[in-house]
């Protein structure tokens, strides 16, 4: 299962809910020790500014159902990959929702 988690900026909440808003301006990554991404299993992504669509190229492996992915807060998370134009498929488990 490899972990993520994203940090988000322009959500707007109205009723409680941040649905139809939100823009990802950095996404981390933790694959385990058996990946190496040239520094190790952690990977940042700077979504911000000029690199605005860099997530654009995890869309192929985030929308892999055979990749399973973990999230610290899937309902967000998932939601804020949807308005960027990526759907998310591959559920492999929530922490804040484990930890409950």
């Amino acid at each position: 299962v490899h972990s993520w988690d994203t940090e988000v900026i322009d959500i707007v909440i109205k009723n409680f809910s941040p649905i139809g808003s939100g823009k990802i301006i950095s996404a981390q990554r933790f694959a385990g020790p058996a990946v190496d991404f040239g520094n190790g299993p952690r990977l940042f992504i700077d979504n911000f500014g000029n690199a605005h669509d860099l997530i654009l190229l995890f869309k192929n492996y985030s929308e892999d159902e055979s990749i399973k992915k973990g999230w610290f807060n899937y309902g967000f998370d998932r939601h804020v990959f949807w308005q960027n134009g990526i759907d998310c498929v591959g559920f492999g488990g929530d922490a804040m929702h484990m930890a409950r």
